[in-house]
């Protein structure tokens, strides 16, 4: 049980230092799970505010991590880890971890998300790349920079790539290696999920 409220202090805790500030989300319910899910955006074929197919719940049964938040189901898929909502199966979360990741193996991590993403939409501490996902689709720093004035940006969906070393070092042309993983979530829909 503590292992899941660490994990949730954990990531809401990269939610505040990453994210950028915006405004609450107008959207809630159905309509706010059906806006992030044509956003269409997730890791191999799991999308957040997507239910599971038949063949993806039968692994997430064969395959489920005991230990997980109340009223979530963990479950891995290879080396992806997958968070949905035991009573729908809606995707919340999807994260892979990567530990003694080569600058490399980081390089060609980090050009497949630009591949898939675009341009990052934020960085933080030089140790966390973000990609933000509006209404609209994917939000330019461009974007972000002016709603930071407005004070008004509504995140539905986020992308994250942390590591606990500067990325700028490990691009350095150094061999070193670090711990990184990939996050995709949304918080409004768990937010939601936590208030209930």
């Amino acid at each position: 049980m503590k292992k899941q409220h660490i994990f949730l202090l954990i990531y809401f805790s990269i939610l505040l230092v990453a994210a950028p500030t915006y405004s609450s989300v107008a959207l809630t319910g159905d309509e706010l799970i059906k806006t992030v899910s044509k956003l269409q955006v997730g890791l191999n074929e799991y999308v957040i505010g997507q239910r599971l197919t038949s063949e993806q719940i039968n692994l997430s049964n064969t395959n489920a991590i005991i230990k997980s938040y109340v009223g979530t189901k963990k479950f891995k898929d290879g080396d992806l880890y997958i968070i949905v909502e035991i009573q729908s199966n809606i995707v919340l979360a999807v994260y892979k971890q990567f530990t003694n990741i080569s600058p490399d193996k980081l390089t060609k991590l980090l050009n497949c998300l630009i591949t898939n993403h675009g341009e990052p939409t934020a960085m933080a501490h030089e140790k966390i790349i973000y990609w933000a996902y509006g209404t609209r689709g994917k939000i330019s720093e461009k974007i972000l920079e002016k709603s930071r004035k407005d004070g008004n940006l509504e995140v539905l969906v986020s992308v994250k790539l942390n590591s606990n070393e500067e990325f700028r070092a490990l691009t350095s042309g150094e061999k070193k290696e670090s711990e990184v993983y990939v996050m995709i979530s949304s918080e409004p829909i768990l937010q939601e999920f936590v208030a209930q």
